[in-house]
């Protein structure tokens, strides 16, 4: 199985225990505390884009033969391979210019970080761990921002900051042309899953 080196490395997530990939599933030691998502505190978001940042800092070659390589050219070429709508792939191919390669959560949203007394206790959930940009995470974690406070956004806007300031090197504008890579893919994702003869909505996100 695959272990996270996260445990290794001083990031705060939840002990992995082993992984199935075949169904997609991976079992963790519980945390304390409450997701995100109703967390409103601007501290918070710092640290989970503090903490996001050495996520992204690890070593790519301790788990690259591990892990599915969703660079723009690589995710692209596995996509035309599997008869995947043209158009769509060269949508994606605008992304190549601004690529560079991470390890990704590949799922980085409020729902997956466990706070206990605005502190991360764990961040959970990485059956889409990918090599790949690390603007699709910072966007993920955005969105998921945006949709838990689409009645409040100045504080939206405030926590995204907030977590942007921890993540110390990007500004909004640096990520938010992201949020149509997500479109993109979950187009791609919903088409396949409408071709499959007996569709499982809980599909890879890379359907690799």
């Amino acid at each position: 199985g695959w272990k996270s080196p996260c445990n290794d490395n001083n990031i705060a997530t939840a002990e992995i225990i082993n992984i199935d990939r075949n169904k997609s599933k991976i079992k963790m030691v519980k945390c304390r505390g409450n997701d995100a998502s109703d967390n409103s505190n601007p501290y918070v978001y710092f640290k989970i884009g503090q903490e996001l940042k050495k996520i992204h800092n690890l070593s790519i070659n301790n788990v690259s033969s591990t892990i599915p390589d969703v660079s723009i050219a690589n995710y692209c070429d596995f996509l035309k391979n599997n008869n995947v709508n043209k158009k769509d792939i060269k949508q994606l191919n605008i992304f190549a210019s601004d690529d560079e390669n991470t390890i990704l959560h590949g799922d980085f949203h409020p729902g997956n970080i466990i706070i206990d007394n605005n502190e991360i206790s764990g961040i959970i959930d990485f059956e889409e761990a990918a090599i790949g940009n690390p603007k699709i995470d910072l966007i993920t974690m955005i969105n998921g921002i945006y949709f838990n406070n689409i009645d409040n956004q100045q504080l939206s806007k405030t926590l995204t900051k907030s977590f942007l300031n921890g993540y110390d090197k990007y500004v909004y504008d640096d990520v938010k042309h992201w949020s149509n890579f997500l479109i993109i893919r979950n187009k791609i994702i919903s088409d396949w899953i409408k071709k499959q003869k007996n569709p499982n909505t809980n599909v890879d996100m890379w359907i690799i």
